[in-house]
């Protein structure tokens, strides 16, 4: 560090204040019934990629279903191996970004699962 700040001639101060401030994590688990898992993350899945096609993210289909944005943030879309639930993980540049790729995230979820459920009744 001391090397960086002799080379640019900037304080500690200035070098932390124009670095990234980080990422905000994002992280839920939704129930839905083991019989229901694979279906409700299919099509919460095809529609995260068509709503965020124009964002143009690189999708890694590994254990779940990832997506990889242009600017680092990401969200993983996965049913639980052991529990009876869907499980959301992520990471935004910003508070607000997070938050909205969970609440996009969750409600694709949730409508794919309320059309499931519609189907069976």
């Amino acid at each position: 560090m001391l090397e960086v700040m002799a080379s640019t001639g900037q304080s500690l101060a200035a070098l932390a204040a124009g670095a990234p401030q980080g990422f905000y994590r994002l992280n839920e688990k939704i129930p839905v019934p083991d019989l229901a898992k694979a279906g409700v993350v299919a099509q919460a899945v095809t529609a995260c990629r068509h709503a965020w096609a124009g964002q143009s993210p690189s999708i890694v289909d590994i254990d779940g279903t990832r997506f990889n944005f242009p600017d680092g943030s990401w969200v993983l879309i996965r049913e639980s191996g052991t529990e009876s639930f869907i499980r959301i993980m992520g990471e935004g540049t910003s508070q607000e970004q997070a938050e909205r790729l969970e609440g996009e995230s969750v409600g694709f979820v949730d409508a794919a699962l309320r059309a499931i459920e519609s189907v069976n009744k």
